[in-house]
């Protein structure tokens, strides 16, 4: 369990492992319901171009 922090909320150290969160990754939250909140990490381009 996590407790709000100001605008700050801390992600336990089992799931950024899990998850394989560094700093500076972006995470996009999305509220599905009263009770449920729904986490996606965004993930990183890859800094190449497909010109096909």
């Amino acid at each position: 369990m996590s407790s709000v922090l100001g605008t700050k909320l801390p992600i336990p150290a089992r799931i950024r492992a899990e998850l394989d969160l560094e700093d500076g990754d972006q995470l996009r939250w999305e509220v599905e319901d009263e009770e449920t909140v729904r986490l996606t990490v965004v993930p990183e381009p890859d800094g190449t171009v497909d010109l096909d």
